[in-house]
């Protein structure tokens, strides 16, 4: 599959098989995560902590549906059942809101390699919170001191047949002449 192919066909993936991703191939998927473009090249101010422990998986669980409950006043399972997770956290970065741009570049790498390699993915944030404000947690996941965790990747193999959706984004084209929005 190539990039585009690839970019396209990514879906967000909420119910996974049992089945392990193996070694190889989890190596390849953190490989294109390390390859994401970061702001002033400040790869030293990430951190990459992979989750493939099930009692771990459910302490997380338990950390969000109990966070979900504050927000929400409602219990929610949120473990979609996936194999993997990756924790991306990050130090504070020099300029606001950077560090959120780099984990996003990771994570969105990653879940296009996984696609590329048939495995299925979700970009998602109330587990990196969840996480984020368990000091436990913080500890069993190894994330370093002054790191946040930001963003979660999950990753399996999916057990639906989930599709892609298509989305729209406005887009704005300014040429000078007769800009104009579109969408495409």
């Amino acid at each position: 599959m190539d990039a585009m192919q690839a970019i396209l066909a990514r879906k967000s993936t909420r119910s996974y098989k049992e089945d392990p991703i193996d070694e190889e191939t989890l190596r390849a998927i953190l490989e294109a995560g390390m390859a994401a473009p970061v702001g002033s090249g400040a790869y030293d101010s990430l951190h990459l902590a992979v989750v493939q422990d099930k009692a771990l998986f459910s302490q997380i669980n338990t950390a969000v549906s109990d966070m979900i409950f504050k927000m929400m006043g409602k219990r929610m399972d949120k473990s979609f059942g996936a194999p993997v997770m990756v924790f991306v956290s990050s130090k504070p970065a020099m300029v606001p809101g950077m560090e959120y741009a780099n984990a996003a570049c990771v994570a969105e790498n990653m879940a296009i390699a996984a696609t590329g390699l048939g495995i299925d993915s979700i970009v998602w944030a109330a587990a990196s919170v969840a996480v984020a404000q368990s000091e436990e947690l913080l500890e069993k996941l190894a994330i370093p001191e002054g790191f946040t965790p930001l963003l979660c990747i999950s990753l399996g193999y999916g057990a639906g047949n989930e599709k892609p959706r298509k989305h729209e984004i406005a887009v704005s084209f300014l040429h000078g002449e007769k800009d104009c929005v579109i969408r495409v």
